[in-house]
C-alpha cells in the first residue's frame, strides 16, 4: 500500500468515482484459529472482500494455530499472505505491544526478551532513607541496578544537596546538618516483567523488531505486506517510571547541563527550579521514546518499503508526559501518524488532531485511525458519524475492527460504508491542510507538573492526573465543534525551528496568489496563519514567544486561555534572565504582568499600530475532566473581534458545547452515559485541503438536525459538489463578491459532503 501522488484534477476525479485498492479501508484479522485451515482463511478473506474492505491488518493472538513465532507459524503466514495477494488485497502485520497475554506479538512471543537480557527494560526507582540531625551517614549504594542520582532532600524547606561527592567506594558517607533530612538514591533497576522490552533505546527497540518481523519478511514472496502497525507502545513498567541506564549521558548531551542533581524534582517540590528540573528530565525520557522506538519502527519500515503506522495507550490522554511522553512527538518520523478510538462512540476523538496535526509539522500524507476497537454499542449512525468525526479533523485511513462484522444487521451496510469511506479516503490523502489558527501544543508546562510514584497497582490501567491548566484539549474542541474554526496544532520544537513571521518564501501550490500584507504566520511557507492562540500553560519555549512577538508586532492575532506562561523551558541555573525575558515578552503582546492574573479582568485586550491584536481569556469555569475551562462562547466572542478574513466561514452553524467530556477517561466516561449523549449531538466539522491542484473542503454533519445554510469561502472559486456517500458529481451554483465565495451547503444529518474548485484561484 502506498499513498498515491494524484497529479492533477483529472485523476483525482477518477479516484473519486473509482477509489483505488488502497483507498479502501483496512480490517483487523484476528488469527484467532487455525490459519492452515483454508476454510477459515478462505471464509474471512470472502467475507472481507465481499464487504469493501481494501486490506486486511493480521493479528496474531494466543488462539493462533501454529503456535505464534514457531517455524509452522511463519511457513503457515506467508501462504496466507499468499492467498491475500491473490484475493486482491494488501496486508499489513499487526504487532500488539500491549503487555497483553492475548497479544504474543508484542512480547516477542515471551522469547525475545529471554534470548536478549540486555534489551530488558528498566525503571526509576527512588529509596529513601530518613536521617538523623548530626548523624554519620554510612550506607552502602543499592544493588543490583545503576545509580542515577543520590541526594539529600529537606522535607520542611525542600532544599535538595547533591551527595555524589561524598560517595566513597560504593558507599555514600555523608554528616548530616540541622534540619529534617533524608537520603535519596535513585536506581535504575530491570523492569520486573521479564518480557518488558526496553523502548527508549534504538538498539533494542531495532532488534525487537528485527526479532518480531524478519522472520516473516525473509520468508515472504507475496508481495502482499505493505504496511506494519505496532498499538499500545507507553511506559510499559510499573507506574510508568521506564528508564534508562543512559539516561544522565543523553540529557547532558540535549541540554549541557548534569541530571543528577535534578532527580528528587521527579518526585517532590524541590523549591524555585523544581518545575523546569522536572520538564527538562520527563522531556528527555520522551525524545528517548521518539527516538528510541518509534524512530526504529519508522527506519525498519521504511527500509523494508513498508509504511509504519500506529499509537501509544491512550492517544486522547490530555495529561500525555506521564502516560508516553510527548503526544506528538513520538509521530515525529512516522509516514502515517496514527490515533485509536477504542472503547465507544466519540471516546478518542481527542486524540486525532494531534495525529493530523503532527502529520501537518512533521510531513506524514496518511493519518491513521484504529477505529470501534472495542466498541459494545454499534449501528448504521456510530459507523458512519464516527467515520466521519474522524475525517473531519484529518484521518485518511480508517483501520476498522473485525468483531463489527457480528453487530446485528452491520455487515450488509459494509460494503455502501466502505465505499464512501473510499472516495473519502482517496480526496483527504496528501495535500496541504489550510487552516486559519495555530495552537502551540503546551507540552512542556505538561511536563513540568509530572510527579512520578510508586504505589500498588489496584485497576487494570492507570489513569494521569491531568493539571488544571492544561486546557488545550477543551479549546481545540471548542474552536472545531462550538465557533466552527478548523486548526493545526503545532508542536513548539516544529514552533521554533520552522515557523516565522516573516515571508521568506516565493509562492508555493497551497496559497498561490494570495498577497499577505503582514499578521500571518508562516510554518515552512506551504502552511500559513492569521490567529495564534496559546492555550493555558505555565512554561513554554522562549523561542516560540519570540516568534509570537515578532508575529505581534507585524500585525498578527493572539488569543491566550486561562494561565500565561511566565517560566521558560530551559535549564535550571539558566532561567532568570529567560524568565525575565519572557515576562516582557509577555507583557509587550498582552499588556499583562503576572501581579495581574487572578484579578478580575476576565479578557485583557491589547492592539498595536501594525494590526496586531491579543487576548488573554481568563477561566470561567471547570471542565468535567477537572480541568479549567474556558466558555466556548466566550471564545467565540472574541474570535468575532479579530480582523481577521476568515478562510471559511459557516452561516447559523450547529454548535456543540461538551464542557470537557471528550477528555474524560473511559470509566467516567462510561459512567456519565457520555457517547450517547453526544451521539445524540453529533458535531458539525469541516476541513480544507489543498492537492491535486485543488480546493478541497469536506463537511460532516453527525448531529441530529439537517443543515441548510450559506458558506463563505475566501477567494474566488468555481465549485463542485462531489458526494461520498452517493459518488454524484454536480456543480454547485455560487455567488462571488469580492475576494470571496458564498454558496448554499445542504447537508441532511448524518451525511458528509465534498466541495471541490479545481483551478488556481487566489486565496
Amino acid at each position: 500500500m502506498v499513498s498515491d501522488p494524484i497529479k492533477d484534477p483529472a485523476e483525482l476525479r477518477r479516484y473519486f468515482s473509482n477509489p483505488k485498492n488502497e483507498h479502501r479501508p483496512v480490517t483487523f484479522f484476528p488469527l484467532d484459529g487455525d490459519i492452515t485451515d483454508s476454510e477459515f482463511i478462505n471464509t474471512r478473506l470472502t467475507g472481507y472482500k465481499k464487504a469493501g474492505f481494501g486490506g486486511v491488518a493480521l493479528q496474531p493472538t494466543s488462539a493462533t494455530l501454529p503456535v505464534y513465532g514457531s517455524d509452522e507459524y511463519y511457513g503457515a503466514l506467508c501462504a496466507l499472505l499468499d492467498k491475500i495477494k491473490k484475493a486482491g488485497l494488501f496486508a499489513a502485520l499487526c504487532d500488539d505491544t500491549d503487555l497483553d497475554e492475548r497479544h504474543p506479538s508484542g512480547r516477542g512471543g515471551g522469547k525475545f526478551v529471554a534470548q536478549n537480557p540486555q534489551y530488558r527494560a528498566h525503571l526509576l526507582k527512588m529509596y529513601e532513607y530518613k536521617c538523623s540531625e548530626y548523624e554519620r551517614v554510612n550506607r552502602p549504594v543499592r544493588t543490583p541496578g545503576v545509580l542515577m542520582s543520590v541526594c539529600a532532600y529537606e522535607v520542611d524547606t525542600a532544599q535538595t544537596l547533591d551527595l555524589r561527592p561524598f560517595l566513597i567506594s560504593d558507599r555514600i558517607i555523608w554528616d548530616v546538618p540541622d534540619g529534617n533530612w533524608n537520603l535519596l538514591q535513585f536506581i535504575c533497576e530491570e523492569e520486573p516483567d521479564p518480557d518488558c522490552v526496553d523502548y527508549l533505546s534504538y538498539d533494542a527497540s531495532a532488534a525487537f523488531l528485527q526479532f518480531t518481523f524478519e522472520r516473516l519478511l525473509e520468508r515472504d514472496e507475496s508481495g502482499a505486506l505493505s504496511m506494519t502497525i505496532s498499538q499500545g507502545i507507553a511506559y510499559q513498567t510499573a507506574n510508568r517510571r521506564q528508564w534508562s541506564p543512559d539516561f544522565n549521558e543523553i540529557f547532558l548531551k540535549e541540554f549541557g547541563v548534569q541530571a543528577e542533581p535534578f532527580y528528587p524534582a521527579l518526585f517532590f517540590d524541590t523549591g524555585a527550579e523544581s518545575a523546569r528540573a522536572a520538564a527538562l528530565l520527563i522531556n528527555c525520557r520522551a525524545k528517548l521514546l521518539a527516538d528510541g522506538f518509534f524512530r526504529a519502527l519508522s527506519d525498519f519500515a521504511r527500509s523494508r518499503g513498508l509504511i509504519a503506522t500506529g499509537c501509544v495507550a491512550e492517544p486522547k490522554a490530555t495529561a500525555a508526559p506521564w502516560l508516553f511522553g510527548d503526544g506528538m512527538l513520538y509521530q515525529k518520523y512516522s509516514d502515517a501518524p496514527g490515533t485509536s478510538l477504542s472503547y465507544a462512540y466519540a471516546y478518542g476523538t481527542n486524540g486525532i488532531k494531534l495525529a493530523s496535526s503532527a502529520a501537518d509539522c512533521w510531513g506524514g500524507a496518511l493519518v491513521a485511525c484504529d477505529i470501534f476497537r472495542e466498541y459494545y454499542l454499534m449501528g448504521k449512525t456510530i459507523l458512519y458519524s464516527e467515520a466521519m468525526n474522524a475525517m473531519a479533523r484529518g484521518v485518511n485511513l480508517l483501520m476498522a475492527r473485525d468483531h463489527i462484522f457480528g453487530a446485528v444487521k452491520l455487515g450488509e451496510l459494509l460494503p455502501a460504508w466502505c465505499d464512501f469511506a473510499a472516495r473519502a479516503q482517496a480526496m483527504l490523502r496528501g495535500g496541504v491542510h489550510l487552516s486559519d489558527i495555530a495552537l502551540l501544543y503546551p507540552i512542556h508546562s505538561l511536563q513540568s507538573q509530572v510527579k512520578l510514584y510508586d504505589s500498588r497497582l489496584d485497576t487494570d490501567f492507570e489513569y494521569p492526573t491531568t493539571p488544571s491548566n492544561a486546557d488545550y484539549m477543551n479549546i481545540i474542541n471548542a474552536l472545531l465543534n462550538y465557533c466552527g474554526r478548523d486548526l493545526t496544532v503545532i508542536h513548539p520544537e516544529v514552533f521554533a525551528n520552522y515557523c516565522t513571521a516573516e515571508n521568506s518564501d516565493d509562492g508555493d501550490c497551497a496559497y498561490e496568489n494570495r498577497v499577505d500584507d503582514g499578521g500571518v504566520l508562516y510554518l515552512r511557507g506551504d502552511m500559513r496563519f492569521n490567529v495564534l492562540i496559546l492555550p493555558g500553560a505555565s512554561m513554554i519555549d522562549l523561542r516560540c514567544m519570540r516568534i509570537a512577538r515578532d508575529f505581534f508586532d507585524r500585525g498578527g492575532k493572539l488569543v491566550a486561555t486561562d494561565d500565561l506562561p511566565f517560566t521558560a523551558f530551559t535549564a535550571p541555573g539558566k532561567g532568570e534572565d529567560a524568565d525575565r525575558e519572557l515576562s516582557e515578552i509577555i507583557n509587550h503582546i498582552f499588556g499583562v504582568t503576572k501581579s495581574d492574573i487572578g484579578s478580575f479582568t476576565q479578557v485583557y485586550t491589547n492592539k498595536n499600530r501594525a494590526g496586531g491584536e491579543a487576548y488573554f481569556i481568563q477561566l470561567s469555569q471547570t471542565a468535567a475532566d477537572g480541568t479549567d475551562l474556558i466558555a466556548a462562547p466566550q471564545l467565540d466572542a472574541v474570535l468575532g473581534k479579530l480582523d481577521v478574513d476568515w478562510d471559511v466561514v459557516i452561516e447559523d452553524m450547529p454548535r456543540v458545547e461538551n464542557s470537557g467530556i471528550l477528555s474524560v477517561f473511559y470509566p467516567t466516561f462510561e459512567a456519565l452515559r457520555a457517547n450517547r449523549g453526544i451521539r445524540s449531538g453529533g458535531m458539525f466539522n469541516y476541513i480544507h485541503k489543498r492537492r491535486a491542484g485543488c480546493d478541497i473542503w469536506y463537511f460532516s454533519n453527525t448531529t441530529t438536525a439537517d443543515y441548510e445554510g450559506a458558506v463563505k469561502l475566501r477567494g474566488l472559486h468555481a465549485l463542485e459538489e462531489w458526494n461520498p456517500h452517493t459518488g454524484k458529481i454536480r456543480r454547485l451554483a455560487s455567488d462571488s463578491a469580492g475576494m470571496h465565495t458564498t454558496a448554499k451547503l445542504t447537508l441532511p444529518s448524518k451525511t458528509s459532503v465534498f466541495w471541490v474548485s479545481m483551478g488556481k484561484f487566489p486565496l
